[in-house]
């Protein structure tokens, strides 16, 4: 699509959803940063709307019984290839209740979609905490030097599990975390 939408409208799935229905929904941190990092912002429908909830749910309901029903899948990436081909046929035939072809519709409103960033950050935790009287930082029941953090003002941000960095903005250090260790600190740590 090369795009998105100014709006993705959901069924209040708690996958996005932190707390709360409809215009009071607040999404979950995570989903919050990735929707604003893509230039869109989730929207859930009210809890009872049965038109909106069908809009979502339908969709998956026809793919799951028109497309997927009987396959077995064996290789990922031919099942692919084969979803391609059938959504490029379904979405070239005419719809009676949008009065329309899919795929004419969307090249109506491709002009219109926010353009994607040309290059998407690693997906990352952000873990908000405090530094101890002894000078560590406890994620996970690691207790990690804080000294970097506390002469910085930087964060951390674990990228895969067992490593971090602590990122700000003169520089990043990456340490690695031993499995059994239950501390890990810098080697300049006082503490």
């Amino acid at each position: 699509m090369n795009g998105a939408t100014e709006r993705v409208m959901i069924d209040n799935t708690h996958v996005v959803v932190l707390r709360g229905t409809g215009r009071e929904m607040i999404p979950v941190p995570e989903m919050e940063a990735f929707a604003d990092r893509l230039g869109f912002r989730f929207v859930a429908h009210e809890r009872g709307d049965a038109n909106r909830s069908a809009r979502v749910e339908r969709p998956f309901f026809f793919i799951e019984n028109n497309f997927l029903a009987g396959r077995a899948v064996r290789q990922l990436g031919r099942l692919n290839r084969q979803a391609r081909q059938w959504c490029d046929k379904v979405n070239a035939t005419y719809k009676k209740h949008l009065r329309a072809v899919p795929r004419e519709l969307f090249a109506i409103e491709w002009p219109h979609l926010k353009p994607l960033p040309a290059w998407i950050p690693e997906v990352y935790r952000l873990h908000q905490r405090t530094v101890d009287v002894e000078g560590y930082v406890s994620v996970n029941s690691i207790r990690y030097s804080g000294s970097d953090l506390l002469e910085s003002g930087g964060a951390w941000k674990f990228a895969r599990p067992g490593t971090k960095s602590i990122s700000n903005s003169t520089r990043v250090t990456s340490l690695r975390t031993d499995r059994g260790a239950d501390t890990t600190a810098s080697p300049d740590h006082a503490g």
